[in-house]
């Protein structure tokens, strides 16, 4: 019987470590973190940046993960800004690619000394990180899904006691912020403006909404999201009104931390599989909306169980 080798060779005990740690990571961020240690370990080389990039629509890259901020270089600060592929080939570091089956997830960027005989070890964390990330996205997924689920079912039972949306706004968006760890939202409908949590001036969304009109930045069909700043833009469908859109909104924290030498907490990224929760709040509140207008245009007969005056 030949003998079966369970650790190979060229894995370091510290290799199974880092790995190991990658699989235990409970989200995104704590994903990223543990990676950019481990590539620190591989490498060995701390004085360039590890920086992640997430791919957005149309093969855009964005900034989620930057380490360490301390050693930022005048000339690294090129890498705040790298928006798509062909910038981060013009940088000075290496990169990989964090890829599912059908996309690539992210672009991971590191020292360009990297020894020759840590390429398969990289090769090997990347395919790790992979599995992970899928695996945290479809979790996250699950959670939220059945908490937006929920929340769309308080709204249809009770909306024959809802007189508006910015009572819906009033009653439910807290819930939402906190599904979506978002920091404000905004709706956008009839010309009017719904705020709640963290948010832009009326005055400044009312600008922002030509921006979102303009077919020159729009995405693919396909996509129905736009992503502006530290925006996540969605489009109310079905409702019959060009202007209904749906904003989240999240603080960017990186260019305030990069003065005192921090490291990052918490980017204003926001994750594929929270785009996808986007759009299923935005139908949601897309057949609230229908639903309301529809109960006010052939209100209830007297004596039914509610009425629009009843109290809350």
């Amino acid at each position: 019987m030949s003998e079966i080798s369970y650790l190979p060779d060229w894995r370091s005990e510290n290799f199974h470590d880092q790995g190991f740690l990658l699989l235990s990571a409970s989200g995104h961020d704590e994903l990223f973190e543990q990676l950019v240690k481990a590539l620190h370990a591989l490498v060995n080389d701390k004085t360039h940046p590890i920086v992640i990039y997430q791919c957005l629509p149309k093969k855009r890259l964005e900034l989620v993960y930057h380490s360490p901020l301390k050693n930022i270089t005048k000339t690294d600060h090129q890498l705040l800004s790298v928006c798509s592929v062909q910038e981060l080939i013009d940088t000075s570091l290496a990169y990989r690619t964090l890829k599912d089956k059908h996309q690539v997830l992210a672009y991971v960027g590191y020292s360009p000394a990297a020894k020759a005989e840590s390429a398969r070890d990289v090769e090997a964390l990347m395919e790790i990180a992979t599995h992970q990330w899928r695996l945290l996205d479809a979790r996250r997924m699950a959670d939220q899904q059945a908490c937006l689920k929920a929340i769309h079912s308080l709204i249809i039972h009770d909306i024959q006691r809802l007189e508006s949306i910015s009572q819906i706004m009033e009653r439910y968006a807290e819930r939402w912020l906190a599904t979506c760890q978002a920091s404000g939202m905004c709706l956008f409908y009839q010309s009017d403006v719904h705020r709640l949590g963290t948010c832009p001036s009326k005055d400044e969304l009312r600008a922002l909404l030509p921006l979102l009109k303009d077919e020159s930045v729009k995405p693919d069909i396909s996509e129905e999201v736009i992503y502006y700043q530290d925006t996540l833009a969605v489009q109310l469908s079905g409702t019959g009104q060009d202007d209904g859109w749906l904003l989240l909104f999240r603080a960017r924290t990186l260019m305030n931390q990069m003065a005192d030498g921090m490291e990052p907490q918490r980017l204003s990224h926001w994750l594929a599989c929270e785009t996808d929760m986007a759009l299923t709040l935005a139908r949601s509140l897309s057949t609230a909306i229908i639903k309301l207008e529809n109960t006010h245009e052939n209100p209830p007969f007297i004596g039914t169980r509610y009425s629009f005056n009843d109290a809350s």
